[in-house]
């Protein structure tokens, strides 16, 4: 079995790289056979964007497609408190001793650190929760179906197909909007996407087909199509 291991998923690449974004590379290695495991924050997952934000006041303009993590085998939760990681920053284990100041000051404050750290661990509860238990029957669909209402306006169309799609996933819907499976891959590729780190990846032929299929099924969108757009896509700098 050939594992990658990839650092930092939701990076920018150098101009002249065959892709824009690193997680089309991962893509390209799952589709070639080889297993992969990658990290990446939690504020850089795409359908937390409003919500770290807000959060935070940082508009984060690296982000990842949820798929990345809903489709993981395994999803680690590396937990650390806010003072662990200050002080890591500090001693100048993240970023040199210039740039760390600056951190402290701006986004990496005591109260931004945690509220990134309570998303991490809900993000992970929410993943885990879904995810079938050895033993117990799969539950019975009943629930609501989510609808979307979107406009013209690409800025609060995003929002909203940010916020339905994570509801929608989270009560086991399906998101019910004209073309859904379009707009939603749209509107990843064209916005692109401290503890929830994690997550290894398996290859396609080495999934189950059922599970495969219901991989996809959550998003709506087909990997290679959201690939395709995401390529064409221009590449935008992290915060």
């Amino acid at each position: 079995m050939t594992v990658c291991v990839v650092d930092e998923l939701p990076f920018t690449n150098v101009a002249g790289s065959q892709h824009p974004k690193r997680y089309l590379e991962v893509h390209d290695l799952l589709l070639a056979g080889i297993n992969v495991i990658t990290a990446m924050n939690i504020q850089h997952l795409e359908s937390l964007h409003d919500t770290v934000l807000r959060a935070t006041g940082v508009d984060v303009r690296e982000r990842v497609p949820d798929r990345f993590v809903l489709e993981a085998d395994h999803v680690v939760n590396v937990d650390l408190t806010a003072e662990e990681l200050r002080e890591r920053l500090r001693l100048g284990k993240i970023y040199p001793a210039d740039r760390a100041a600056a951190a402290l000051e701006n986004f990496f404050t005591e109260n931004n650190l945690n509220e990134l750290r309570e998303l991490a661990l809900r993000e992970t509860a929410n993943v885990l929760d879904q995810r079938p238990r050895a033993g117990t029957k799969s539950p019975t669909d009943v629930s609501e179906k989510i609808a979307v209402c979107i406009s013209t306006n690409p800025v609060t169309t995003a929002r909203l197909l940010r916020g339905g799609d994570g509801v929608a996933f989270k009560d086991r819907t399906a998101a019910a909007i004209p073309d859904a499976a379009t707009a939603r891959a749209r509107v990843f590729a064209l916005l692109a996407p401290p503890a929830f780190r994690a997550c290894a990846l398996r290859p396609p032929q080495q999934r189950t087909p059922a599970r495969a299929r219901s991989a996809l099924a959550r998003r709506g969108s087909p990997a290679p199509r959201s690939a395709r757009r995401a390529r064409s896509a221009p590449a935008g700098a992290g915060a």
